[in-house]
Parts: C-alpha cells; structure tokens; sequence
C-alpha cells in the first residue's frame, strides 16, 4: 500500500484530496491540517464518500511516517514557514508535489525554497482547475512538470481529473503565477471599459508577455501551450469567478470589499515589481494603476500600444 501526505486544507487542498483519493483504493492519505479535526472530519467524509484510508494529524510529524509522496497545497506564501517547520523537526520529504500558486514571501519560485527539505524528486502541477469544479466532479485537466513525472502522475488521474506531463518546473511556476496578474488586469479592463474589444486586445499582449517573462526565469516557451500556460491563462482572466479577476474589477470601479494582501495576483505583483522591464509594460502598467501612478485612461492606452 502506497502513502500520500497532503499538508494543506483550504479550497484547493479538498479537491486534492477528492481526486488523490478517487485515483487507488490502495493508497492512505495522511492530511495535515491546522484546523480543528472534528470539523475536518465531516467534511472530508462528505468529499471522500466511501473512502475510509484518511488520517487526519495537527502534528506535522506524523506525514515523515512512510509517506512516499507529500502533497504541499497550502497558500504561497506559508511554504516557507512550512519548510522552517520540518528544518526544526530535522525531517526531509521523501519525494513532493508543489500545488501552492505564488512566489515565497522572499519573491522565490516555491521549488527553490522547498528544495533542500526534499530528499528526491519535485514535482509541481498547475492548470485551469477550480476547486469547487473538481469538488462536483466536472471533468478536469491540468499539468504536471518534473523531471520525472512518471513517478507522480498515476495520483492524480482520477476518473474526472486528467494530467499532461512536462518537465519544465520553472515554466509552469511561472505560468502559475502570472495568470493571477493579468487576471487583476483583465478584471481591471471588464470594469473599465466594459468592451470585448479592450479584453480580447489585453490578452493577446498578456500571452506575449508571458512569454517573455517565462523565458526571462529560464523557462521553456512550449510550457505556454499546456494547460498550466494558455488555459490556465483564459480561465483566471475570463471567469468572473475568479477572485483576482473579481478584485481587478472591484479595485478599478471603488467597490473593493477584501483584503488586498490575500488576493494571489496583487501578492505576486508586488514581489515581481524589482524584476519588471521594459518588456513587461503591463506587468508595469498593472502595478502602475494599482499604485494609482496612472489613470484607467493611461492604462487603456499602454494596452492598445498608443
């Protein structure tokens, strides 16, 4: 019987385990969690169903017990406290899989900072996937990078969550975090100027931006055409579902109601401005507006190049 740890029980953490737990009937999952386990309990039972090989620990020392994969699906910016947890338990991952979408609070890709607690292999998986969609079983794809992704790809591919692999780890963690930007922008541009034509002018310049940019990290530019690339992209910019498109569009019409440090794409952004260049004009004019250095008028400008 093979051992899954899943650290992380937030919105993306549930439909991991929805899928993790639909892919082998022979696979115990150990879920770490800072949250109450009686309040946990009934809601993993409710995603799970019939599937009784779930253990839930407050205690992280429990997932270093014969996990052969862990699972990180907490938020950006609280791997790096995680990976100071285990440095203190003097403990290492045997082989992990990044699900977390952002840089670390010091503006490094997650890989690096989870580097030296991992024994073997890291992997990262990243795409066009809505928690609560996977949760109510629609269909799903998303994509997997390592430089043996073979090694982890039979635990996600569950009967309604598929997979596409790559190995470009860098590519896909950028893609990851730079659809949370551009869908600030997007939203940014379907509150002011409410026109399809500005929206579909936006993204063609944020897909040859992103280009750039993944490059630019030492990524490969086919990583653009996976799902973690172009259809994570459509999703995060298109759907007003979307908390950084909602922000975007809240932030440019007065009506903003959240914190802005919990918002993904604005976290990002602010720890990607040191890195911003001339060819990345609406990262800048993204940042720009946001710091109120230019109007909406300036920013629809800068898309349509004028």
């Amino acid at each position: 019987m093979s051992k899954i740890s899943l650290i992380g029980y937030g919105s993306w953490g549930k439909a991991l385990l929805k899928v993790i737990a639909e892919v082998e009937s022979n696979t115990s999952i150990v879920l770490y969690t800072r949250q109450e386990k009686s309040f946990v309990r009934s809601s993993v039972q409710e995603i799970t169903q019939n599937y009784k090989k779930v253990s839930i620990t407050n205690d992280l020392s429990d997932v270093f017990n014969g996990s052969d994969i862990s699972v990180i699906a907490t938020r950006a910016q609280e791997v790096s406290n995680l990976v100071s947890d285990v440095q203190n338990l003097g403990k290492k991952f045997n082989s992990c899989v990044i699900t977390s979408k952002g840089f670390s609070v010091d503006g490094n890709l997650l890989s690096y900072v989870v580097n030296d607690i991992v024994n073997d292999d890291i992997a990262v998986l990243s795409g066009p996937n809505f928690a609560s969609e996977i949760i109510a079983g629609k269909l799903t794809i998303s994509t997997l990078a390592s430089v043996n992704p073979e090694k982890f790809k039979n635990i996600f591919n569950s009967p309604n969550f598929k997979v596409e692999i790559c190995e470009d780890i860098i590519g896909v963690q950028v893609c990851s975090i730079l659809k949370n930007i551009f869908a600030m922008g997007c939203g940014i541009v379907f509150g002011a100027f409410q026109s399809d034509n500005m929206k579909a002018a936006f993204m063609t310049k944020a897909f040859n931006e992103l280009l750039y940019i993944v490059e630019s990290f030492g990524g490969k530019r086919d990583t653009i055409y996976t799902s973690a690339g172009i259809g994570d992209l459509i999703l995060t910019c298109y759907s007003t579902t979307s908390r950084n498109h909602e922000f975007g569009r809240k932030f440019i019409t007065n009506t903003l109601d959240n914190d802005i440090g919990t918002v993904e794409g604005y976290a990002s952004l602010m720890l990607l401005e040191k890195r911003l260049d001339q060819k990345m004009p609406l990262c800048k004019a993204i940042y720009d507006l946001l710091s109120k250095a230019i109007s909406k008028d300036e920013f629809g400008k800068i898309i349509l190049g004028i």
